[in-house]
Parts: structure tokens; sequence; C-alpha cells
């Protein structure tokens, strides 16, 4: 578990059956719309380990994309990051 985690500051994350896999809902700490990541069993075993060791997401989870661990990390997306980019350009 990461220290955002720890205190309380990380984001909102759930876990439902989904067929053969989980549907992971996070919600960024500062609120927003749920971003979702499908994962098999084997991958939802993982990210629970992920998220009580504090090891490294790509080592975790290699298997995924860029995006959906950074979804699992923070609740933001690709189209979140534009967003929050674009007042700087």
């Amino acid at each position: 578990m990461n220290v955002a985690d720890r205190l309380g500051l990380g984001p909102k994350r759930e876990a439902e059956p989904a067929g053969d896999g989980w549907l992971v809902k996070v919600t960024p700490a500062f609120g927003g719309e749920p971003a979702i990541v499908y994962l098999t069993g084997d991958q939802h075993r993982r990210y629970q380990q992920w998220l009580a060791s504090g090891t490294l997401i790509q080592h975790a989870l290699p298997d995924l994309s860029d995006d959906d661990r950074e979804i699992l990390i923070s609740g933001l997306g690709p189209d979140d990051f534009d967003e929050l980019a674009a007042d700087d350009e």
C-alpha cells in the first residue's frame, strides 16, 4: 500500500465479480467519475497482492497497459491527464 492510501488520501477502490473476472472501479481521491478496469481472476489476485505489499505495479501486473495500471493507482485515465495538462498549454 502506498503512502497516500495509508493516510486515507488515496483513491477509492471497489472490486466486484464480473463473469470469469472482476471489475475494479477506482474513483480519484479528489472525486469525479470512477474509472473501470476489467481484471481476470489471476490479475485480480495479483492486484490484491500489489495493494497489500506496495510492490511496483508494473512488476505485479506487467500484462496490463500503462493506462490501466495508472487507473488502478490513481483513478485517472488518459483523458483525465489530457484535461489536467490542458491548463498548462
